[in-house]
């Protein structure tokens, strides 16, 4: 009887294909999957809404105590009898003394996680502050990662209520 020839292959064959396509998918899978895109839209989607309820708060604030149609005051916001947040026009102002401090951020911390900044009179920009290059939580716009970003924008005029814009999907 003839010997026929061995076909199939052998345990040591199946185990260097198992490894290779290990090491395949170790190095290909997190490129094709990649979920800081989406924990950074989370991030955002949770700014704006923090940002928009400090102002609206604020806002409400500001209508108890009838400075919401001044163009440049203080909202008293603990009953102190001291203006604690600029507003114009009953929100927050787009400054440090204004929507930051709403926000109760520490601009000498680098814990909020947050990074922003103000690029012109009018608006204050944010960002995860993983996304930020500069040093701390407040930094120079040029600093911050301007294709993941919020902008809020104080109003200009009585009567006009606060803008959000810039949740991007590009983080």
């Amino acid at each position: 009887m003839k010997n026929k020839p061995q076909t199939g292959f052998t345990l040591i064959e199946l185990i260097i294909v198992i490894v290779i396509l290990g090491i395949l998918a170790v190095t290909a899978v997190p490129r094709f999957i990649d979920i800081s895109t989406d924990a950074n839209i989370a991030i955002l989607s949770d700014m704006r809404g923090k940002v928009d309820s400090a102002a609206q708060l604020v806002f409400a604030k500001s209508v108890i105590q009838g400075i919401e149609k001044s163009s440049s005051a203080f909202v008293d916001i603990n009953g102190d009898g001291n203006g604690d947040i600029r507003v114009r026009y009953g929100y927050p102002a787009s400054s440090s003394d204004g929507i930051i401090e709403a926000l109760g951020l520490n601009v000498n911390s680098a814990d909020s996680g947050w990074a922003w900044a103000a690029r012109q009179a009018g608006d204050m920009y944010f960002s995860p502050a993983k996304l930020s290059e500069g040093s701390g939580d407040q930094g120079h716009y040029s600093n911050l990662q301007l294709n993941c970003r919020i902008i809020y924008y104080h109003p200009n005029a009585a009567g006009d209520t606060h803008r959000l814009t810039g949740l991007m999907t590009t983080c």
